[in-house]
């Protein structure tokens, strides 16, 4: 189940698409792939996304969903500290 802290998000599943960058901190020290501790089904994760719909050349829309800050700022474990922030932040 998904939970939005901040803005409005009603889909009910999603993608999105990260990089595998050597010494960056969503992906393993030593093999090229994405952290096994963040990215392992079943983990919750608190995602930074931003979201916004586009015209298809065929006259269709799509939803595209980005990372909304920096990647290796837009994933995090939910900490009850991250969620707070989180929340705070959308209270102002």
């Amino acid at each position: 189940m998904n939970t939005v802290l901040k803005g409005e998000f009603k889909v009910a599943e999603f993608s999105v698409d990260y990089y595998v960058v050597h010494g960056s901190r969503l992906s393993e020290k030593e093999t090229p792939q994405l952290s096994r501790a963040l990215f392992t089904k079943g983990n919750k994760l608190l995602l930074f996304l931003h979201s916004r719909t586009v015209r298809l050349p065929d006259g269709t829309t799509a939803l595209l969903v980005n990372a909304a800050l920096d990647e290796d700022c837009s994933v995090l474990l939910p900490s009850a500290a991250a969620i707070k922030a989180v929340q705070r932040a959308g209270e102002r």
